[in-house]
């Protein structure tokens, strides 16, 4: 488990209720179960999100620091798994899809693209992804860590983004 925390740390892409969190410029649909907290210290925006079940799922992002557009979100993507993927070679891991494709993400209000890893430790199914969204004109960043099945309720929570009005 210590190696698993120290991968997810190294992979980390972001600057560190249930619904919309009480403060914050996004405001989402998370699933009932699921818990989204907003933390806007020393100016940067980060959010993570948890079912309330315990375990070892997260989604967290933030806001991108870098000025770019959402034609760079592809290849952004695309350099965040080759390098996770280099990287995570040297793990003891199990990889079942070393070459993920580059997928889509849309939503009414945000669009960008993800990559995905699923791999095994043991008999625990573990899917990695890294993800980057235009919402509404602002990038943001991040990634997920925890079982495919909670990747799916993951995504729909990115789709449902939109800037707090």
């Amino acid at each position: 488990m210590r190696n698993l925390i120290v991968l997810i740390t190294l992979f980390a892409v972001g600057c560190s209720g249930s619904g919309r969190p009480s403060s914050g410029p996004l405001k989402c649909s998370a699933p009932p179960s699921w818990k989204v907290k907003y933390d806007g210290k020393n100016g940067a925006s980060f959010y993570s999100a948890t079912p309330a079940e315990p375990g070892f799922n997260l989604l967290m992002f933030s806001k991108f620091p870098l000025s770019s557009e959402s034609v760079d979100i592809p290849a952004f993507v695309g350099k965040l798994a080759e390098e996770f993927r280099t990287s995570a070679a040297k793990s003891p891991y199990t990889f079942t899809n070393s070459q993920p494709q580059v997928e889509q993400i849309a939503g009414a209000s945000c669009n960008g693209h993800f990559a995905a890893f699923q791999f095994k430790m043991g008999e625990m199914k573990i899917l990695q992804a890294m993800f980057m969204l235009n919402v509404e004109g602002e990038i943001w960043n991040g990634q997920f860590t925890g079982s495919p099945q909670d990747w799916t309720q993951s995504l729909e929570l990115l789709k449902s983004l939109e800037r707090v009005r």
